[in-house]
């Protein structure tokens, strides 16, 4: 009668077992994160970005030498 048990729980586990629903997969990520592609973008990036700062600072510079010179020519 032991065995007979242990059969019953075996079968009603697999049935079980087979009427569980399956896992869903993984949500995939858009795009892998890789350090290359984000340097290399960057660096594409980077010539633009420098010539804004230079202009930047030549405006800066221009302002500052407009400045000195009202001040020298002033009596």
């Amino acid at each position: 009668m032991n065995h007979l048990n242990v059969s019953i729980l075996a079968a009603v586990s697999l049935m079980l077992g087979a009427c569980s629903k399956a896992p869903e997969p993984a949500a995939k990520a858009s795009e892998p994160d890789n350090a290359v592609t984000r340097y290399a973008e960057n660096l594409a990036a980077a010539p633009a970005k420098a010539q804004a700062s230079v202009d930047k600072a030549n405006a800066a510079i221009a302002q500052q030498q407009d400045i000195m010179n009202q001040a020298t020519d002033q009596p």
